[in-house]
């Protein structure tokens, strides 16, 4: 059973066994044996694992503020910690800096748009495995779908922006992302 609980720098899922014991003591319902026994710590937990880790940092390159005011609320709400930059230059140096879990990005920018900074960052030796979404209200065309898939990017989300959709990609993506890490690391 994972349990997810959002705090302001961090995720703490929490990985329940059902191998806990109640106290005799406190006899209880399911229900309550489930939250009364939790917090008021009247369970003997014989095997809890509890994973810490930091929230992604996902950059956002948006010139329209509406657009980006709505993208910055979207996955602030969803915990993550935002970045913005409203031109592709800004948001080139920002992602030098940073170094994001994440750029969700406008493909019509001011000073670089969002074609040529993802070829940057796909050709970055310490940038290149940062996924990438990007974004536009004005390329829609089969077309120009097929032109994204040679870009290797993760996702290409029309204008305007549908939250769920956004939310489901950028969950797909980090889960992935976090995935592949592990398997990185692990073999």
């Amino acid at each position: 059973m994972i349990i997810n609980s959002y705090l302001p720098s961090l995720l703490f899922e929490f990985i329940i066994f059902p191998e806990f014991k109640t106290s005799p003591q406190y006899p209880s319902t399911p229900v309550e044996n489930f939250f009364g026994e939790i917090f008021n710590l009247r369970v003997n937990f014989n095997k809890i694992k509890i994973k810490v880790r930091k929230l992604s940092k996902v950059l956002i390159i948006e010139d329209d503020r509406i657009s980006l005011a709505i993208l910055h609320k979207i996955l602030k709400d969803m915990g993550h910690t935002t970045y913005l930059a409203k031109t592709g230059e800004e948001g080139w140096n920002l992602c030098l800096s940073v170094e994001p879990d994440l750029v969700v990005a406008d493909i019509l920018l001011p000073q670089g748009d969002g074609l040529t900074l993802t070829q940057r960052i796909k050709s970055h030796p310490q940038l290149k495995n940062i996924p990438i979404i990007l974004i536009s209200g004005v390329y829609k065309g089969s077309a120009f779908q097929s032109d994204v898939k040679n870009l290797a990017i993760e996702a290409y989300l029309p204008k305007p922006i549908d939250p769920q959709k956004l939310k489901k990609e950028v969950k797909r993506i980090l889960i992935k992302n976090t995935s592949d890490e592990k398997a990185n690391h692990s073999g």
